[in-house]
């Protein structure tokens, strides 16, 4: 059995101990369609044109302008497990477990309806503990299609039946969401930093979900029993970890320094580096 639970819980998700690297959640059930009656119209309707003086005289047609028609209104959704936490670190591989095996079919299937994405890794001894969450941009008629796949996914419902998911919330989206392109990120960002972070933590999203896949196929698991294919996303996790650990400054943080011109930045105890 799936649980869910809808909840506007946008301020847990962003205290500081969490890990951002990527994505937004979407309902449960799939949205049902308009059953209202339409007037009946003519099958080919014929809209009245307006008339100028040609060169040579006469008169020739004027289209009438039409305006651009305006496209459903997008917003931030969620889609979040909160896993059962017993040892005394947190299992970060249930992480890459539903990023590979939960999250990509999501994408495979809705990607392209998404105008932005990204994922969001926390674990802290709180009330929110070890959470994974998909955050994603986008309609309301595309979150529910996107909740319901994210919901019924198997390789979910199998840490759920195992007890490793404790709780699977999405949300309603009958109710008022995170309208604008800002509204999930920092509020005390510079308003130009808040419009523009989305996309740039998607493409980090992106990437972080690449060394998963490329890893997995270079050694994909032999054991298809959960607790084998748990074993193999901690390991894949410290494979993960050794990279970031000994490329990172030069892959990441060298490079970023290098797209603002190498200009020295300010951390938490007041010193500046340059990467």
């Amino acid at each position: 059995m799936v649980w869910h639970c809808f909840a506007n819980e946008f301020n847990r998700l962003r205290e500081g101990a969490g890990v951002w690297v990527l994505l937004v959640a979407g309902i449960a059930g799939m949205l049902s369609g308009c059953s209202g009656f339409a007037p009946s119209r003519s099958p080919h309707p014929v809209e009245p044109q307006a008339t100028v003086s040609a060169p040579g005289g006469g008169e020739e047609a004027v289209q009438p302008s039409r305006e651009p028609p305006v496209s459903a209104p997008r917003q931030w959704w969620f889609a979040c497990t909160e896993f059962t936490w017993l040892d005394a670190d947190p299992s970060w591989g249930l992480d890459l477990y539903i990023a590979d095996l939960v999250v990509r079919p999501v994408l495979e299937k809705h990607g392209d309806e998404m105008e932005l994405w990204r994922v969001h890794r926390r674990a802290r001894r709180d009330a929110a503990g070890h959470r994974f969450c998909f955050i994603y941009y986008a309609t309301e008629a595309i979150a529910g299609s996107v909740a319901q796949s994210f919901l019924t996914e198997p390789a979910l419902k199998a840490l759920v039946d195992a007890q490793v998911v404790a709780t699977v919330w999405t949300e309603d989206v009958a109710e008022p969401g995170r309208q604008g392109i800002a509204a999930t990120s920092d509020p005390n960002w510079p308003g130009v930093i808040a419009r523009t972070w989305p996309k740039y933590i998607m493409g980090v999203s992106e990437m972080w979900l690449g060394l998963i896949e490329e890893m997995r196929v270079a050694e994909p698991p032999t054991d298809p029993r959960l607790t084998a294919q748990l074993e193999y996303y901690g390991a894949l996790q410290d494979r993960i970890n050794r990279l970031w650990s000994q490329q990172g400054q030069h892959v990441f943080l060298h490079h970023l320094n290098a797209i603002f011109g190498y200009q020295p930045i300010l951390i938490q105890e007041q010193r500046s580096y340059r990467f």
